[in-house]
């Protein structure tokens, strides 16, 4: 399910009148948590043989690190847990060690992935029938994860209701995750994007804060001449993307 499926479950959910039930986890320090014996386990599922799973053991494993106070280092311990951050594997371990979970995530539950962002989403018409399902299936995706060595954080997770304007607001009741209550928002950032009205104002603030800058550089008499002008607005227009 892409971002655009959920547009689509949004609309389908206000033309039939019912609510769409979002639920956005936000998984606590997922890379330095990773159980690397679990990623190992799965790639001897596939069926990998031979050096190539060996060379990605050797690459999770025998990893040690140690903590630096001005000139002063402690002494080296080994990490157990967790993978490089920034390296090009690391996206795909992390794939490989959540992928399974969306195996509990069944009709009529939708669901999104991408490395540690993860949502469910269900649609209903029964506010007491969508908090009953939900609770349960809360509770066993939070089981799975943490057996998986992660941790969702209660304070970042969020439940957003999409429904129209002229219904009148529904009285839903609290859903715990470890006896903590997950709040219940207008907005929230997943995979980059702020839901929905959020996200055009932030773009637009940018454009004008761009804008204004490109108006002064580009006054005939105190601005810059079209050599330098001509860069800057490259800059803002196509900006440079790291390789």
């Amino acid at each position: 399910m892409a971002l655009a499926d959920l547009n689509t479950r949004i609309y389908e959910a206000e033309k039939k009148n019912s609510n769409l039930y979002s639920f956005f986890f936000d998984k606590e320090n997922a890379f330095p948590r990773l159980w690397t014996h679990h990623i190992c386990t799965i790639l001897y599922q596939l069926g990998l043989r031979g050096p190539f799973p060996t060379l990605h053991q050797n690459y999770l494993k025998n990893r040690t690190f140690r903590v630096r106070a001005d000139n002063h280092h402690s002494s080296i311990h080994v990490q157990e847990n967790g993978i490089p951050q920034g390296s090009p594997l690391s996206g795909t371990f992390c794939l490989i060690a959540i992928n399974d979970i969306t195996r509990i995530i069944k009709p009529p539950f939708h669901f999104m992935l991408f490395t540690d962002d993860l949502s469910i989403h269900l649609r209903s018409s029964n506010p007491e029938r969508a908090h009953r399902l939900l609770r349960n299936q809360i509770k066993v995706l939070y089981d799975s994860i943490s057996a998986r060595g992660f941790r969702i954080s209660t304070f970042k997770t969020g439940l957003i209701i999409f429904q129209k304007k002229r219904k009148p607001s529904t009285q839903f009741p609290p859903v715990l995750l470890q006896k903590a209550v997950i709040s219940r928002v207008d907005t929230i950032r997943f995979l980059g994007l702020h839901f929905w009205i959020p996200h055009i104002k932030l773009i637009r603030a940018k454009c004008l804060r761009k804008l204004i800058i490109l108006k002064i550089f580009s006054h005939p008499k105190t601005g810059c001449n079209r050599k330098i002008l001509l860069p800057i607005y490259q800059n803002f227009t196509f900006p440079a993307r790291n390789p």
